[in-house]
């Protein structure tokens, strides 16, 4: 070699940069990992905000809509409304699936001392996740039964109209 550097004081330069960036890069891990702690629990307190429904008022709802498709909700409800003067905001409960709408039937039911189910009707979808309108129809009847309540009307909101459909509908105990 004819020429050689000194680089000592480069790889120590290097070295204190790179340790110092670790420092600075684990501080801003740590930052971020606070911030994300404070933004997931922001994030929690909303859905717990949002997940509380206010208390059902049990002795003035009568009617339950279940359907997984917000548009037909208000579909229903506005057809309600408008042909048959139907407060549908002050008689109506809704629930977007099966397992939500035993849910609500087994929550009335014990609101009245399980000495009757205060739904008189039950709109029912019956293509929806989680438990399909069949699947929750039985189950409520069965939940009645069981109990020796009074059936609510239950009703298939559906778009089948063929024969296969309809009796399965009426095998499920709809009305």
């Amino acid at each position: 070699m004819l020429f050689q550097e000194d680089h000592s004081s480069d790889l120590e330069s290097t070295r204190n940069m790179i340790t110092c960036n670790n420092v600075v890069l684990d501080r801003r891990l740590s930052d971020n990992n606070t911030r994300l702690d404070r933004r997931l629990t922001m994030v929690n307190i909303a859905q717990d905000s949002i997940n509380t429904e206010p208390e059902e008022d049990y002795q003035r709802r009568k009617v339950l809509i279940v359907d997984d498709q917000s548009f037909n909700v208000e579909a229903i409800m506005i057809i309600m409304n408008s042909l048959f003067g139907i407060n549908t905001e002050s008689i109506c409960s809704l629930a977007y699936h099966g397992k939500e709408a035993l849910k609500k039937v087994k929550e009335s039911t014990a609101h009245f001392n399980n000495t009757k189910c205060g739904y008189e009707l039950i709109l029912m979808d019956c293509n929806m996740p989680f438990l399909d309108g069949y699947g929750a129809t039985e189950q409520i009847r069965d939940f009645l039964y069981d109990l020796g309540l009074r059936q609510p009307i239950i009703t298939a909101v559906t778009g089948h109209t063929e024969s296969i459909f309809v009796n399965r509908a009426i095998d499920a105990g709809m009305n």
